[in-house]
């Protein structure tokens, strides 16, 4: 239990697609593969470009404060 006295729960799934469904799934998450390495190369790019510093990460203690 969290504070308060809320429990959570998770739920976990397994799924069987089919062979067209894979071949779906593979192509969509090749594509966002291919969106989030340009949108990374381009940030990279950019902050080598203008000097920007590279933003630190909160760890999860961090954000739970």
């Amino acid at each position: 239990m969290n504070k308060g006295g809320v429990m959570l729960k998770s739920y976990k799934y397994r799924l069987y697609p089919g062979k067209k469904q894979i071949v779906k799934l593979e192509a969509t998450l090749d594509t966002c593969r291919h969106l989030y390495n340009d949108a990374l190369c381009n940030r990279k790019l950019q902050g080598e470009l203008y000097r920007l510093p590279i933003p630190k990460l909160m760890d999860y203690s961090e954000k739970s404060k």
